[in-house]
């Protein structure tokens, strides 16, 4: 099963964006998905919902959900560890980063020094 963290706004801005590359990545991916997300709302909800929507059908895709813990919430830059830790325990081989914040981008510039494959989603274009 392919592990794919998605990460990007809080908005539901990009939600046929987000569902459009999810289904492309299910579709490259016969042995399934572990969509990894930290659980807020935007892209990670959007995902979240996808997730379930694929199960409802029988398809092979499992969420893997990061909210914060306690102590993260209470740290002044509390997303910063919540994405250490997704990294760390979710092991994803690809981030799908769709356009976001100042969270995202701290999240995709660790994936990229751990060498964790980025893909970097933008509404009518995708860059790699």
């Amino acid at each position: 099963m392919k592990r794919v963290l998605v990460c990007g706004s809080r908005s539901k801005d990009h939600e046929a964006l987000v569902e459009a590359e999810l289904d492309r990545q299910l579709a490259a991916s016969p042995a399934g998905l572990r969509v990894i997300h930290g659980g807020n709302s935007g892209v990670a909800a959007v995902a979240h919902a996808w997730v379930f929507g694929q199960r409802a059908l029988g398809r092979g895709v499992q969420p893997m959900e990061f909210p914060l813990t306690h102590e993260e919430s209470r740290a002044p830059r509390k997303f910063r560890a919540r994405n250490v830790r997704m990294l760390k325990q979710g092991r994803p081989q690809l981030v799908l980063a769709f356009p976001g914040d100042e969270e995202s981008e701290h999240l995709v510039a660790i994936a990229r020094i751990q060498s964790i494959t980025v893909v970097e989603v933008a509404a009518g274009a995708l860059v790699l």
